[in-house]
């Protein structure tokens, strides 16, 4: 089985931030660049002259790097170095010094192409907001497979689809909203390693979620972690607040729903079948006190019982 450990190159941050000038406040000189060249683009003076005009290479060669990593054409490039130099001289620092909030006020401002904007505040700061942006699901895949690259990332998806259908999961929770919510979890870790995912990331991930559904994968792919050994045990998805049916019990032994209820909660198979296998492991415990009332836990369950059952 291929998985990301396996491929032939092993995968490092993309972009070395230490080799650049970090300085947060914009130095003279650019400032001044700044304000003479970026009004000429009102007067119809081309964003790339502007730039090769300004001639502020501190600033603009970090996102370049970024570009060129994420694959960005290059005839959209000036239009979002425009947008961050814009933001650079009203805020009077480089994009060294820019808060989370500031980050993701650009981003949104970015149009069509906020996915590589994405990819420059992702690659160039600490930023862990984007789950801010809604859209999650677009915003994380998008990025993941421009940061990390497609063929590392469709290895890790074909490594969880198998373990997910082998468990009895859908073809469309395997193949499409298990990868969506991987790509949230790697792109919150900074790393395409299933191995670096830990409990407290993904337990991080869930406090984010606002309805039962949007655990419904990630407790899916915990399942996964802890099956593979990474992770501890997987974790709870959040509860729907439905009603509990105070009879589902009624006539059925008191250690023999015990233990239905603890196979329940803690099979490895899809919450849809352990669903099936809970109801009809009371059904058989309502037939057990109807048909063989001294048989009240699963250690007295035999074959002559099965037998009977089945007649």
């Amino acid at each position: 089985m291929l998985n990301a450990s396996s491929l032939p190159t092993p995968w490092t941050w993309p972009v070395n931030v230490e080799r650049y000038d970090r300085t947060t406040e914009l130095k003279q000189h650019e400032v001044t660049a700044l304000e003479r060249n970026l009004p000429l683009l009102e007067s119809g003076v081309l964003p790339f002259n502007v730039m090769r005009q300004a001639r502020v290479h501190r600033l603009l060669d970090p996102v370049e790097d970024v570009f060129n990593h994420v694959r960005f054409q290059r005839n959209r490039r000036p239009a979002m170095k425009i947008l961050l130099l814009k933001e650079m001289l009203k805020r009077g620092r480089s994009l060294w010094g820019w808060t989370e909030d500031e980050w993701l006020e650009t981003i949104e401002r970015s149009g069509r192409d906020r996915h590589f904007v994405t990819a420059v505040a992702y690659l160039l700061s600490e930023l862990d907001g984007l789950h801010r942006l809604g859209r999650r699901n677009f915003v994380f895949c998008c990025l993941a497979y421009r940061v990390f690259g497609r063929e590392r990332l469709r290895a890790l998806f074909s490594e969880v689809r198998e373990m997910l259908l082998s468990w009895g999961y859908r073809e469309r929770l395997a193949g499409i909203y298990a990868p969506r919510v991987l790509c949230e979890l790697l792109i919150t870790n900074r790393s395409p390693r299933l191995e670096d995912l830990t409990q407290e990331l993904i337990e991080t991930v869930a406090r984010r979620r606002v309805t039962p559904m949007g655990t419904w994968c990630l407790a899916a792919l915990s399942k996964v972690l802890a099956g593979k050994g990474i992770i501890s045990a997987p974790i709870m998805r959040m509860k729907n607040g439905a009603r509990p049916n105070p009879h589902l019990q009624d006539g059925v032994p008191e250690k023999w729903a015990q233990s239905a209820k603890y196979w329940y909660e803690n099979g490895t198979r899809c919450s849809r079948l352990r669903r099936a296998d809970y109801y009809f492991v009371l059904a058989v415990g309502r037939w057990l006190t109807a048909k063989h009332p001294t048989i009240t836990a699963p250690e007295q369950w035999d074959r002559n019982l099965e037998w009977s059952a089945w007649r």
